[in-house]
């Protein structure tokens, strides 16, 4: 998908979302770009995706980069039938890079190009953010990765700008520090979600002081893969405003 379209997709989606009690109120961003003579070369290598590697533990971690390398750091985590790839595939690195962020979409040990390895999943994500040198990411964290991402996110909450949770696994075994999130987090769920039910969804949502959900239409457990647009609308929108978000919304139609 072209930037053309694929911003074009964002947009429309951006209208699908219909806000209950919600308010707006910009947040701003890092690093996009707004002047109009942009130098070309530096606007290409901002979107181009790169392919670079990492040590966390002393065990080597691929990932993929796009975006303004001054742009506000997003870190891309993925699902047990995913890799880093599929944030490729469907254009979220473009999209974010296009909208001034810095995205990196990592391949967990074991996936994508990462080797497999015996790792402490309670300090991996705080590990890869020391290798990556990262000052307060927003993490976005979908099915399997929960479990890497969930107790960082619940113990030093901090370190992070903020939390997308995508129907993330082991929500229970973290639900007595769920209120200790004290940072923005946005709870997108597939309608049709089969593995991680909907309750666990409102359990972060009531739990978290700052936290909003959005469920997309017609989807299932994955559903950045079945409505991409609607799914890059709903993070983007997030990013930029994740002050401002109000109650339970809805997205897709």
């Amino acid at each position: 998908m072209t930037g053309r379209y694929l911003l074009a997709g964002v947009l429309l989606a951006a209208l699908r979302l219909v806000a209950c009690d919600g308010r707006n109120a910009p947040a701003g961003r890092t690093g996009a770009a707004s002047h109009p003579a942009a130098d070309e070369q530096q606007r290409r290598h901002a979107m181009a995706v790169e392919s670079l590697w990492t040590q966390v533990a002393g065990v080597r971690v691929h990932y993929l980069a796009a975006g303004p390398e001054n742009g506000r750091p997003v870190v891309l985590l993925h699902g047990a039938s995913f890799q880093a790839r599929t944030w490729q595939e469907i254009g979220t690195l473009e999209a974010l890079a296009a909208a001034g962020y810095r995205a990196r979409a990592i391949d967990l040990p074991g996936f994508g190009q990462s080797p497999r390895a015996s790792v402490d999943t309670d300090r991996w994500l705080a590990e890869l953010l020391d290798a990556l040198e990262l000052e307060r990411p927003v993490v976005v964290s979908p099915s399997m990765s929960g479990r890497f991402a969930l107790p960082l996110v619940t113990r030093d909450p901090q370190r992070l700008a903020g939390f997308v949770a995508v129907a993330p696994v082991a929500l229970a075994q973290h639900k007595e520090r769920l209120p200790d999130i004290k940072i923005p987090v946005l709870a997108i769920w597939g309608e049709h979600d089969d593995i991680v039910p909907h309750a666990q969804q409102d359990l972060l949502v009531r739990s978290v002081p700052d936290a909003r959900k959005v469920i997309i239409a017609g989807a299932g457990h994955a559903p950045y893969m079945q409505d991409a647009a609607t799914f890059h609308a709903a993070l983007i929108a997030f990013l930029d405003h994740s002050a401002a978000w109000g109650r339970p919304q809805q997205a897709g139609g």
